[in-house]
């Protein structure tokens, strides 16, 4: 399984703090390093095509209208 480089920042954001809720804000600042023209719906849709790499595992939960966190079960 290959994963772009933007995937695996997200994936290091979220799983360095398993549990916690990370909005997409924080997210945008750790895991889009270099900035560029980026909005929170972007990270929608890196989470949604890393979810598809993870299956059948699913270590993303949503927190509805917070953000994202790593389940560590």
């Amino acid at each position: 399984m290959f994963f772009s480089r933007t995937e695996f920042e997200l994936l290091a954001c979220l799983s360095s703090r398993p549990e916690r809720v990370f909005t997409r804000e924080q997210i945008l600042d750790q895991a889009w390093r270099d900035g560029g023209c980026v909005t929170d719906r972007t990270v929608d849709a890196h989470v949604k095509s890393l979810r598809k790499k993870l299956l059948p595992l699913d270590p993303i939960e949503t927190v509805r209208g917070v953000g994202y966190r790593y389940r560590s079960e």
